[in-house]
């Protein structure tokens, strides 16, 4: 089953505006802008120079052969790795924080979605390549968000004393985990072969963001993803004039605050706050806003500090210790991909609509912006029994309380709603000829009213649980399939994890990509 995202209240305003092609926020973009029209974000990435391609494709070459060694030349990885020399060739891509075994079981879609996506337009531009690409927000510094995994009800948290960047901490501390999960969680011999796997990648990787990588490649390299860790010196070398604007002219901010109020004004919510300045510092351990205090550059939390021509200095020596923030980090992405595609979720469509001025003030072609399809596993057992009460997850998504619940399971008309709502109609025409009438006893008869409404609303309360009763064992049923599996409160792919659906769904990502066809800001229940 199909639906659209928007049919269900899980996406913010500014996203499901974006997702049903509202005329009041696409007249901002224009029909022509990146986001909106692919042929002409690929028109706008034509330019992309050879000089940069050999850049990219000669550090995918390193970190590839750094993590997996002399593996198959004809590997899809390494064909799609060499195709991006070409400028026939272009990149679709999404990202997200290296999460603990890859984190929620959302990732899993978003890295489908993007080989569809790459799938998808090879069929419409058969003359042109598309190589899927996974970032790793390798420099983000959110630990928490990012610590933990959760596993049939067991939490597991990841202890560390480590700070800065996540993609740079050590990861021997994560095999203690693992040890964990095993002592805890009830494995088949195909689950503790998937956790021997996990912890020789970790055992073996200096960093996080190498383990994440030998994991992504582990469980989709046969489907040609392409994962980059943007957290490289000859990657930021060629940022080094963005980064020394950001910092020197503080103009961005000016740019996204302009925009982000347009939003606003046509009622939009926004998903970012921006600053003045917005690259971090990184050194040892940390990841340290820059403040400029007389004429003079700090990194706080140490004890370094530039003058303006140290500052450029600094930046055009080591670009590797200067990190964007969420609001440039897209420019960093599109100023080293051919990329013409993002595929972003709820969140990131939000705060990438933000940044329409910010692209144009630094002459950066915008990527086609899509809003991923979402996924919700379903086992086969609870999707015939609803099927069999004829109830579609649609409706069950949007049952709102209990009253919902028994509506979805006993379809009878109810004669005595139907008199009610016949009733408050007649009482309040009553009340409206009466206002006309400017009678004195108008305000006794709203009084009356409200009280005759909440007693109706009691009278409702008291035969809506009586029909629970009488329901018990099927109400039960539905009411735990809502709390599981359709909850938009505590969405499947958002509040389950990753490791969780890999040990309960023997080759699940490979289920997935059978499954999902490119379809962007649809929700897809998939049954198991």
């Amino acid at each position: 089953m199909e639906f659209k995202l928007s049919d269900i209240d899980i996406l913010s305003s500014a996203t499901k505006a974006f997702a049903d092609n509202d005329e009041k926020l696409k007249s901002l973009f224009g029909d022509s802008h990146p986001y909106y029209s692919l042929n002409d974000a690929i028109e706008g990435k034509k330019d992309f120079s050879a000089e940069k391609r050999s850049v990219l494709v000669n550090e995918l070459k390193k970190q590839y052969h750094t993590i997996l060694g002399n593996g198959p030349q004809d590997h899809l990885v390494n064909q799609n790795i060499e195709l991006l020399n070409r400028v026939d060739t272009f990149t679709v891509t999404t990202g997200q924080q290296l999460h603990l075994f890859l984190g929620p079981a959302f990732v899993l879609h978003k890295i489908i979605a993007t080989v569809k996506a790459a799938e998808h337009y090879k069929t419409l531009y058969p003359e042109l390549n598309f190589v899927p690409v996974y970032w790793l927000a390798s420099e983000d510094h959110d630990f928490e968000e990012i610590k933990g995994t959760r596993i049939f009800q067991h939490q597991f948290d990841w202890e560390t004393q480590q700070g800065g960047a996540t993609g740079r901490f050590h990861v021997r501390e994560v095999v203690n985990i693992l040890e964990d999960i095993r002592q805890k969680v009830t494995l088949n011999a195909e689950n503790l072969s998937l956790l021997a796997d996990l912890e020789q990648f970790y055992n073996n990787s200096s960093t996080l963001s190498e383990a994440s990588i030998k994991i992504v490649h582990y469980l989709f390299g046969k489907y040609g993803i392409v994962c980059i860790d943007g957290d490289n010196k000859a990657l930021k070398t060629q940022f080094i004039p963005q980064i020394k604007k950001e910092i020197l002219e503080q103009e961005n901010i000016q740019n996204f605050n302009a925009f982000s109020s347009k939003l606003e004004e046509i009622g939009l919510s926004l998903q970012l706050k921006g600053r003045d300045i917005n690259i971090f510092y990184l050194s040892p351990g940390k990841r340290s806003r820059i403040t400029v205090q007389d004429h003079r550059f700090h990194v706080l939390e140490t004890d370094i500090v530039f003058s303006r021509e140290e500052l450029i200095a600094d930046i055009e020596n080591n670009p590797e210790n200067y990190s964007p923030n969420a609001l440039l980090r897209p420019l960093y992405q599109e100023t080293i991909l051919p990329n013409i595609c993002y595929i972003a979720g709820n969140a990131e469509v939000n705060y990438w609509l933000q940044l329409k001025n910010v692209f144009e003030y630094n002459r950066i072609t915008a990527p086609h912006l899509v809003l991923r399809p979402s996924v919700w596993i379903i086992p086969s057992k609870s999707f015939k029994w609803l099927d069999k009460q004829e109830i579609d997850g649609l409706s069950l998504f949007r049952a709102g309380n209990k009253k919902d619940l028994a509506d979805l399971l006993d379809k009878t008309s109810d004669i005595f709603l139907e008199k009610v709502r016949e009733s408050m109609a007649l009482r309040q025409e009553i009340q409206d000829l009466s206002a006309e009438e400017k009678t004195t006893h108008l305000k006794e008869l709203v009084e009356q009213g409200k009280a005759y409404e909440k007693l109706l609303k009691k009278i409702e309360q008291e035969r809506s649980e009586k029909r629970i009763e009488k329901m018990d064992d099927d109400f039960k049923k539905l009411e735990n399939m809502k709390a599981v599996y359709y909850d938009l409160h505590h969405v499947q792919e958002r509040k389950t994890y990753a490791l969780e659906m890999l040990i309960k769904y023997n080759s699940l990502e490979s289920l997935i990509y059978n499954s999902l066809e490119f379809r962007p800001s649809r929700g897809k229940i998939l049954v198991i």
